[in-house]
């Protein structure tokens, strides 16, 4: 009977590992690894099961698809390299390579998943319009795909085109709160109240959080100049999330236009200790300190905010002003002007 039990009970281990393997790693993982305890138990020749431990590390790079990228005939094997390559350079902001590997990889496979990155490529690049081209043509977008479609329609200024955007991945049940949000967000920047409102009603419906909707409604009343009341909705979106980064910029973002530099700095350090790879919150603080005549640390932060985000607009102009004091009017991207820019807040 004991031994009955131990017996059950490794099964039963067994069973449990394997299918909590199979979820984790893929069904293949599972497949080869079971042929290598296999090969390893009843093979005289023992070296054999290196073939299987081979293919479960392969499994473990290529997923679903491990099958098909061992056919190099079909080119999946470069394929799913190079997709592995330009996740890699994604991830660590080196878009330029991304982009070449990704391109190499859409060349020869014309994949939604590929041509996804392509955009996302695109649309860290400044290349709104090569991104638009290629993602809108997608028949069933994910939320990746619409979300950066509608990056990429904000950088060309196309409101319209993002709200429907936005609107079509509502209509199909894809992430509704979030979107109706952004269509709130766009709203209150251009300060159209009634359709802010309507947006807002229908995030709440889905279940968009209450923090969410005094940030939006405090971006409204800043965007009008209405000082106070910005600073009461934000305040109350913070009693909700005291970590919600939009309401603390917005909070210093008050504190700039009324001139207390001081307490915009605070607000603004806090924002960057939650999101330190926030760029918007390295520009605010350059042009805060550019207006206090720190050129040397406003300098350093707009090249961090353009290192996080190479077409941050904002950074750039404010850059050109720290260029055009030490004298170099004919740099390539010095403009002219004498106040520093701060983006809308950091989000």
């Amino acid at each position: 009977m004991p031994a009955i039990l131990v017996s059950y009970g490794t099964s039963f281990c067994f069973t449990i590992s394997s299918i909590f393997l199979t979820l984790c790693l893929g069904y293949h993982v599972f497949v080869f690894g079971v042929l290598f305890f296999l090969m390893r138990k009843y093979l005289k020749v023992r070296w054999l099961a290196v073939i299987p431990c081979f293919l479960v590390g392969f499994a473990v790079i290529f997923q679903e698809s491990s099958l098909s990228a061992l056919l190099p005939l079909k080119g999946e094997s470069e394929i799913h390299g190079r997709k592995l390559a330009g996740w890699t350079y994604f991830l660590n902001g080196n878009y330029n390579n991304a982009l070449l590997e990704y391109e190499k990889a859409y060349s020869l496979k014309k994949d939604n998943d590929i041509a996804k990155r392509l955009g996302q490529c695109y649309l860290n690049l400044g290349r709104a319009i090569d991104c638009i081209f290629l993602l809108k043509n997608i028949a069933e977008p994910d939320y990746e795909v619409i979300a950066t479609l509608g990056k990429a329609y904000m950088q060309q200024s196309k409101y319209a085109d993002v709200v429907q955007v936005y609107n079509n991945a509502i209509a199909r049940d894809i992430e509704q709160a979030d979107f109706a949000q952004r269509i709130a967000e766009l709203a209150a920047r251009q300060g159209k109240k009634e359709i802010m409102e309507q947006a807002i009603k229908l995030s709440e419906k889905y279940g968009s959080p209450q923090y969410k909707t005094y940030q939006i409604q405090g971006d409204f009343y800043l965007g009008v100049q209405d000082n106070k009341k910005a600073l009461q909705m934000h305040e109350k979106a913070l009693a909700y999330n005291p970590r919600s980064v939009p309401s603390l910029v917005g909070i210093g973002m008050v504190y700039y236009h009324e001139g207390n530099i001081k307490n915009a700095e605070v607000q603004f350090l806090k924002a960057m200790d939650i999101e330190p790879e926030n760029d918007a919150i390295y520009n605010n603080l350059g042009a805060l300190y550019m207006m206090t005549g720190r050129d040397e640390e406003a300098e350093s932060y707009f090249e961090k905010s353009l290192k996080l985000n190479p077409i941050q607009t904002e950074a750039y102009y404010n850059l050109g002003l720290i260029y055009e004091k030490k004298g170099f009017n004919n740099f390539w991207y010095a403009t002219r002007g004498d106040q520093a820019m701060p983006g809308h807040n950091g989000t």
